[in-house]
């Protein structure tokens, strides 16, 4: 039981549903900033999220909110082979859906060139 769940008014919460206001409060914030990036589209998405993450690790570091604070650093403590398998799979999906065709058509030789040769090159140059 952590200290932080009862100043949620959680009362008696298990470690697992305070680690989940760190992801939950992410999700939010990334689909509060879509939306308004849909409606002013001022600059990509991307760069938004960045600040938004930056702003987000600072609120939970630097500040009162115990529950963020003890979420983000239970995040933090995972290994990095899990964030590798867990995150990489649905983006690597979600690029690969959203990837013009013709436009991959039209590059294809070229990556082959880099990934073969390229790296084979770039070994004995190294």
């Amino acid at each position: 039981v952590d200290a932080s769940a009862s100043l949620l008014g959680l009362g008696d919460v298990p470690n697992g549903v305070v680690a989940m206001v760190w992801p939950l409060t992410s999700i939010c914030l990334a689909l509060l900033a879509r939306q308004l990036l849909i409606i002013h589209p001022v600059f990509p998405c991307t760069s938004l999220l960045l600040i938004l993450g930056i702003g987000l690790g600072l609120a939970s570091g630097f500040t009162g909110l115990s529950a963020l604070g003890d979420s983000t650093r239970m995040w933090a403590a995972i290994a990095p082979e899990l964030v590798l398998y867990l995150f990489l799979p649905p983006l690597v999906f979600s690029d690969g859906l959203f990837t013009n065709t013709h436009y991959f058509r039209r590059e294809c030789g070229l990556c082959i060139l880099l990934a073969g040769p390229g790296v084979v090159a770039g070994c004995f140059l190294v």
